[in-house]
């Protein structure tokens, strides 16, 4: 299992679902499709409470800020019950 990234922010988007989004300094110099690569198609959230979900990926968007720091979005899709993520949940890779 390798981190993602600190999630940020999380919202709810209608027929697209759960999306979360965050930084890692330590993927700044990859590549879009070596970032993704990283990320694969299966994650792993785990909450400040401890609590861990296991979900697919259904797409990654990355941007870059004025600064160079890459901006990640992962779309997840729906996941029963939840609606929102709490700010500092740890998103993992678990390919």
């Amino acid at each position: 299992m390798k981190a993602v990234m600190k999630i940020e922010d999380s919202f709810l988007i209608a027929k697209t679902g759960l999306i979360v989004s965050g930084v890692n300094s330590e993927i700044d110099a990859l590549s879009k499709d070596e970032v993704k690569a990283e990320i694969g198609t299966l994650v792993r959230i785990v909450l400040p409470n401890g609590e861990e979900i296991d979900t697919q990926v259904r797409e990654v968007l990355i941007s870059d800020s004025l600064v160079g720091k890459k901006n990640i979005s992962i779309a997840l899709g729906e996941i029963n019950g939840v609606t929102k993520i709490d700010k500092g949940s740890m998103l993992y890779s678990i390919e």
